[in-house]
């Protein structure tokens, strides 16, 4: 049974990307794989992509006894995510950069009275929805 570990965790601000290196050992073998995300992504999804690689490293195929035509494969449906769930995604993003620009705000590189900002904030102030902390 594979199990992951994480070897590092890096950002390039320029490119926009995150990469999360990980391990993967079954105290045997062992897989290393570097995983790309936008920086806007969220970590429950980036978590899940590294859980479905780790099942993925797990999976036991069943015995096939019998006729292999007879064989018929699992299918998963995906599933395209609701409108509310978009909405949560765009919520989360907006509010990761609004989170970014009262950093750089406290370091001074903003004042805070930028229309972008502004603006960026009015978005999230009013975009908030109560099931969002549910």
């Amino acid at each position: 049974m594979y199990t992951a570990t994480l070897l590092g965790d890096t950002k390039n601000i320029e490119k926009r990307r995150r990469m999360i290196n990980v391990e993967f050992t079954d105290g045997v073998n062992s897989v290393t794989n570097e995983f790309q995300f936008s920086l806007d992504e969220t970590v429950p999804n980036m978590k899940k992509r590294v859980k479905e690689y780790l099942d993925d490293l797990n999976y036991e195929s069943p015995d096939i006894t019998g006729d292999i035509a007879d064989f018929t494969p699992e299918v998963k449906e995906d599933t395209a995510p609701t409108a509310a769930e978009l909405a949560k995604t765009a919520w989360d993003a907006d509010l990761e950069k609004l989170k970014q620009v009262k950093e750089l705000i406290k370091l001074g590189v903003l004042t805070g009275d930028e229309a972008p900002v502004v603006a960026l904030q009015n978005k999230v102030n009013t975009g908030f929805k109560a099931s969002y902390i549910a």
